[in-house]
């Protein structure tokens, strides 16, 4: 566009204004896969934000589509997708797996120990998940070894 003035003097002044129609669309942030517990709490909107380079911040008008139900192990698909005021939208996908990896406990062998020895039954073992990580501490032991008493103990 070119804009012209001439004042009562003749002096004229010419000025040319580039004008960009807006192509660019939204970015979608955080709608990274996730992995998320068997009967946790899962809000597919909670870290996830939207940026247009016009309408600034955008994600309270993210638009989810498709559920989770973290009762019900397996892998889920959301799509989000934001459309910005020059009607440019962008969509993505994001995988949702609700765990189904059992933990995987170590050091449990059978073992031989001497007769009337101390035994302790938490020595070793450990126990590890793909989504808790350590739960040593939370490993459960039932039955007992009397180490006074010579048979095999299982």
């Amino acid at each position: 566009m070119k804009y012209t003035v001439t004042d009562s003097s003749k002096n004229a002044a010419t000025v040319t204004r580039k004008i960009t129609i807006d192509g660019t669309k939204p970015v979608i942030s955080g709608a990274n896969s996730k992995t998320v517990g068997y009967y946790s709490t899962f809000s597919p909107e909670s870290g996830v934000s939207a940026k247009d380079n016009l309408d600034g911040n955008m994600t309270s008008k993210i638009k989810v589509t498709g559920t989770v139900n973290t009762k019900k192990k397996g892998t889920y698909t959301l799509k989000y997708t934001i459309t910005d005021s020059s009607k440019n939208t962008a969509t993505v996908t994001r995988k949702i797996t609700v765990d189904s990896t059992k933990p995987v406990i170590s050091g449990a062998k059978s073992k031989t120990i001497a007769y009337n020895s101390t035994f302790n039954p938490k020595s070793g073992v450990s126990a590890k998940d793909n989504l808790d990580g350590s739960l040593t501490s939370k490993i459960k032991i039932t039955g007992t070894v009397n180490t006074k008493k010579k048979a095999p103990i299982h």
